[in-house]
């Protein structure tokens, strides 16, 4: 009885000894995978302090290439863009993120690439966005006009004499002219037929809207001098760069004149027009034909007194233009300066005044031809204004299509990659 009482508590102490065992088997299992657990947790969150510690010093290195805008070119033409090709993006992405990533244990900078590809300023559409973004935020902060009025702008000011004697500038240097991003494009040749709509009254519509076009004429009378204007308070090589974008003449004095023709050939077009249009007009040339012509007078004899007339009445046009005056696109009898028998027999004079009230001045003018020039040819040309003065006031190594408002780049940090775009 004694025994099995022995062997029952034997028992019993073995099978507590067993039941210790097993907790303490179980509480060391259960402190393994905690330990274990921690030691995950703690990898995890340093691959994960690793991914956003290098994707933070990517960032700041792309950051810091923006930050090197071109400072002329914002402070005179209100552009953001920075200089570098890709190979030097990357050298500098390099240099700001390689230093820390490099000199990190952690961490391996292993690889970059850069794209500039729809972000170079000599990308047309990429430059007239700039610019009309620009034209924007400039109207909301009150720093342009809200409206290019060609009523009004340049009202009673005079254009500048271009015979050479006032300050009109010739570009010589090839190197210079070579380098000039409308270089690259070739003309369209078309102006004087796209001009043919405004004879036809199309100028109307063209002035209204607020679209890309209308924009553009405002950044260039705004930025930009022109013959009437030159109030600009900086430094430019051309005088006449409105009319630079239009003719793309390498003078002042060639610009001036070339557009001057074109004015002419404009008013001669619908002053001969509003001569057939009107009866009393018409009556008057015949009987000034029928003055100075052997009877009977031929209708080919009519033609070519009216073209002499309709030019004439043009010259005196544009040299109201030329005196800060207004000039109806189409004209009545109280806009009408020249008479028949003036023009055909009596003594021409300087010009004659009618004191219009109604009408568009001379940049009022220049606006209806940059609304109808080839886009391409003048957002190219308005490039070049802008190398031609970034050159001589800031960098003679300044180049637009070094220029960049942003790009896009790769980086391979531990063999994993992060990508990013960067842009003002």
């Amino acid at each position: 009885m004694k025994s099995m009482r022995k062997n029952s508590s034997d028992t019993k102490i073995s099978l507590m000894e067993n039941e210790e065992g097993s907790s303490s088997i179980f509480l060391m299992l259960v402190l393994a995978s905690m330990i274990t657990l921690t030691f995950a947790v703690v990898a995890a969150a340093d691959r994960i302090a690793v991914v956003g510690y290098s994707d933070n010093v990517l960032g700041l290195a792309g950051r810091s290439v923006m930050s090197e805008f071109h400072k002329g070119l914002k402070e005179e033409y209100g552009l953001f863009a920075f200089p570098g090709s890709p190979g030097v993006i990357r050298d500098k992405l390099n240099y700001y993120a390689g230093y820390t990533l490099n000199n990190n244990e952690k961490t391996s900078f292993e690889n970059v690439e850069v794209d500039v590809s729809g972000n170079i300023m000599t990308d047309t559409d990429v430059f007239a966005e700039e610019v009309t973004e620009y034209v924007g935020y400039a109207m909301a902060e009150g720093l342009m006009e809200k409206t290019g009025s060609p009523e009004k702008k340049g009202e009673g000011k005079e254009v500048t004499d271009f015979d050479g004697k006032n300050g009109s500038s010739e570009l010589k240097n090839r190197n210079i002219i070579n380098s000039l991003p409308s270089r690259e494009v070739e003309g369209s040749g078309s102006l004087w037929q796209k001009v043919q709509v405004l004879a036809r009254g199309g100028w109307k519509e063209m002035l209204k809207g607020t679209g890309e076009n209308l924009l553009l004429n405002y950044y260039i009378l705004d930025k930009f001098k022109n013959a009437q204007d030159r109030s600009l308070d900086r430094d430019t090589f051309f005088k006449c760069e409105a009319e630079y974008i239009l003719k793309g003449k390498l003078g002042d004095k060639e610009n001036y004149s070339a557009f001057r023709k074109d004015l002419i050939l404009l008013r001669n077009a619908i002053n001969l027009a509003h001569i057939y249009t009107d009866p009393v007009k018409r009556a008057e040339l015949a009987a000034v034909a029928a003055m100075i012509t052997v009877p009977p007078v031929s209708a080919a004899a009519e033609l070519v007194l009216a073209e002499i007339w309709a030019l004439a009445e043009a010259e005196n046009d544009v040299r109201l233009l030329e005196h800060g005056e207004k000039v109806p696109m189409l004209k009545d009898k109280a806009s009408w300066a020249l008479s028949a028998e003036n023009v055909l027999i009596k003594e021409k004079k300087d010009y004659i005044s009618m004191n219009n009230r109604t009408g568009l001045t001379y940049q009022g003018y220049l606006q209806l031809f940059l609304l109808v020039c080839d886009r391409t040819e003048k957002l190219m040309r308005m490039m070049d204004l802008i190398q031609i003065n970034m050159k001589g006031n800031y960098n003679g190594e300044f180049l637009m299509k070094e220029m960049n408002r942003g790009f896009r780049f790769k980086g391979v940090v531990n063999g994993r990659e992060y990508e990013y775009e960067e842009r003002y």
